[in-house]
């Protein structure tokens, strides 16, 4: 051993002063067994932790987008204008057969199921201007009213063949965007919009800019246009599908949108009249190639409220399916002025929609504004030539239609959107299950039935108690409760009681009100007093947006908002 010096005692042996006593297996079992207890603890908890954040930031994001869309809608709604008119469309995607179609959320969906895509568009008042890239500083088209339209939009099945004439890379103002197989839950190969996860909701705003009602200080040359000259100051000044040097529709109708300007017009669409004609003449067929909402690249019409209503009620034939040439008689089968002026108006305000949604024979499952997630040709398109002044021209339109096809998307995911409206009536029906509740046209009928998917029509098949009815003033003095009928709602002929795709309208005044409301041909104190009635609106409309999560698609949030209707 060792003095407290450090020396070795010589004879005897050093002694193990801090020596223990080894552990059994018993106790190294014990001693694992906490440490695994321990890390599996651990593991919950940061697994717990894990999922609290991750579902955290979930709900935040949900909760933000939600924000954002009750903000916007709430502030369109609210400049809402009852000069202009209103239609909401309540459909299921692809239901091409009549029936609605199962749509798959994504790939691996083990619960498909049919979601609604309905569709509203309105006019707004405010100050609006055109989302494009201007051409020239200071004359992007300006206006103080604007269509607004909320709806799924359809993106183009991506293709890089064709060269310049792939419309999916290089669009055109003219697509009509109806692909065949890319509509809403169509199960064609390539489709994408096939799955509901990958479908957007869309906020088109269209402002609304008649030509000369805005007079423009032109620069001395733009793109090497002399505007001083007579020819240069014709093709760049506004007219009937040009306005602020953008392209625009002619009218809100699509069906006029199509036919002007044509041939007969006084500025003809070509390019000694215009910045942009494409393709340029002579055409194939005998329309010109207008510029198109359905395209994604038109955000002006050049028109205002005056000439929607003029044109809304001096219509005097049908917009037929056959073809844009092609017009009808109205299709009473008693003939009724009233009734044939109510149906032909109607059928325009149906073309108030930037594509043809609704199913026909010729479109099963109808046709969708063109949208794109991120510009299809953007790179592609930046290294255009620029050497000369039209080349110059060509590339800033072209780059400004690869922009445009991504400014609409409001609500990414968006795997459901459902309008509903209500004139503020009250369920009455005790036996009713919405007894006590607002009545709301157009949801589910029966909700708790799983297979059922009719939608509640107008006039409530249950009684209801009007909160404020419309009222009509009598000779006498007096004002009576006048509830709109159903075909000015709905149309003719009326939808079947089991339909799962309803067009509802709202306009300006009843063309079929008829004062003699007894129908004796005589002026009594209990007929109206005036020759027309006011075209009853909704006082509420009721929105349901569902999402997906964006890293979670098999997980849906739904979102509802109830919108007061404007009565200005």
């Amino acid at each position: 051993m060792t003095d407290r010096r450090g020396i070795i005692r010589p004879g005897r042996r050093p002694r193990d002063a801090g020596a223990a006593r080894a552990f059994t297996l018993i106790e190294i079992l014990v001693a694992v067994g906490a440490v695994a207890l321990v890390s599996v603890g651990l593991a919950a908890i940061l697994d717990s932790v894990g999922r609290t954040v991750t579902g955290g930031r979930r709900v935040s994001t949900f909760n933000t987008f939600a924000t954002q869309m009750e903000i916007q809608l709430r502030r369109d709604f609210e400049a809402m204008s009852r000069d202009g008119i209103l239609v909401i469309r309540q459909q299921y995607a692809n239901a091409a057969g009549g029936a609605p179609g199962n749509i798959a959320r994504t790939a691996d969906d083990p619960s498909p199921r049919p979601r609604r895509v309905d569709e509203i568009v309105f006019f707004a008042r405010g100050d609006f201007t055109s989302a494009r890239e201007p051409l020239s500083p200071d004359l992007s088209p300006r206006g103080k009213h604007a269509r607004i339209y909320y709806g799924m939009g359809a993106r183009r099945r991506p293709s890089s063949a064709g060269g310049p004439a792939n419309t999916y890379l290089t669009p055109e103002l003219t697509d009509l965007n109806d692909e065949a197989g890319i509509g809403l839950g169509e199960a064609q190969p390539g489709n994408p919009n096939r799955f509901a996860v990958d479908w957007t909701l869309l906020r088109h705003v269209a402002t609304l800019a008649a030509p000369g009602n805005t007079d423009r200080s032109y620069p001395p040359a733009i793109f090497g246009i002399n505007t001083a000259t007579i020819p240069g100051n014709l093709r760049v000044r506004d007219k009937e599908a040009q306005v602020g040097l953008q392209p625009a529709a002619s009218s809100v109708f699509r069906r006029l949108a199509e036919l002007r300007p044509g041939a007969t017009s006084v500025l003809p669409l070509d390019p000694a009249n215009y910045l942009r004609v494409t393709p340029t003449p002579p055409w194939t067929g005998a329309l010109a190639p207008t510029p198109n909402l359905a395209s994604g690249l038109v955000d002006v019409i050049a028109t205002d409220l005056p000439t929607l209503r003029m044109e809304l009620h001096s219509m005097q034939q049908l917009p037929a399916l056959t073809g844009p040439l092609v017009f009808n008689q109205p299709l009473s089968g008693t003939f009724d002025p009233g009734a044939a002026a109510r149906e032909r108006i109607q059928a325009w305000m149906s073309e108030v929609f930037p594509a043809p949604s609704e199913p026909t024979p010729q479109r099963p499952n109808g046709v969708r504004m063109r949208y794109e997630v991120e510009p299809p040709n953007y790179v592609g398109t930046l290294v255009l030539g620029e050497g000369t002044d039209p080349q110059r021209l060509e590339k800033a339109q072209r780059l400004a239609d690869q922009r445009m096809l991504t400014v609409s998307s409001f609500v990414p995911r968006c795997t459901g959107f459902v309008v509903e409206w209500s004139f503020g009536e009250i369920d009455s029906d005790p036996g009713s299950p919405t007894f006590g509740q607002l009545v709301f046209y157009g949801g589910r009928l029966n909700p708790s039935a799983p297979g059922d998917f009719r939608m509640r029509q107008y006039p409530n098949p249950t009684a209801t108690t009007w909160q404020s009815p419309p009222l009509i003033r009598l000779v006498g003095g007096q004002s009576v409760p006048r509830p709109p009928v159903r075909d000015l709602i709905y149309g003719t002929p009326a939808p079947t009681p089991g339909a799962t795709d309803l067009t509802s309208y709202f306009g300006f005044i009843d063309p079929a009100f008829n004062p003699d409301l007894n129908g004796n041909g005589q002026v009594d104190p209990t007929d109206a007093a005036d020759p027309w009635a006011p075209w009853p609106w909704p006082t509420l409309v009721r929105v349901t947006v569902t999402m997906a999560d964006s890293l979670d698609p098999t997980i849906e949030q739904s979102f509802q908002f109830i919108l007061p209707v404007p009565e200005r």
